[in-house]
């Protein structure tokens, strides 16, 4: 799986925070299964002029042979939201996946009691 990261918004990127990337979105190798996938990342702050705080946006678009993930997720923390997109991004691929098995298997046991009349 490649793995792009990028920024927006005059947000620098730094070591610690492109090594925490790294190390978050590295564990989906694990359910994606396929090298030619593309995993877009993309760090920023929502706007320059916040009165409170700083509120960071992280965008994931995971492209995985003809499906497209996408997530969006808003917080203060920059490392709280990297670590929802990223569980959150992971349910729905397995989510999907789930899904494709037991159609599949709704129509095995389809097939297998046709066979048997």
């Amino acid at each position: 799986m490649k793995l792009y990261i990028q920024s927006y918004n005059n947000f620098e990127i730094t070591d610690t925070i492109d090594q925490f990337v790294k190390s978050k979105f590295s564990l989906l190798e694990k359910i994606v299964y396929d090298d030619s996938s593309e995993c877009f990342v993309s760090l920023g702050r929502t706007t320059n002029h916040q009165k409170q705080g700083e509120v960071y946006r992280v965008f994931v678009e995971l492209k995985k042979g003809k499906e497209n993930f996408q997530v969006e997720e808003t917080h203060e923390d920059l490392y709280a939201a990297i670590d929802i997109a990223k569980d959150t991004i992971e349910y729905k691929i397995t989510s999907q996946s789930q899904k494709k098995r037991s159609v599949f298997k709704k129509a095995a046991i389809a097939f297998k009691n046709l066979l048997r009349k």
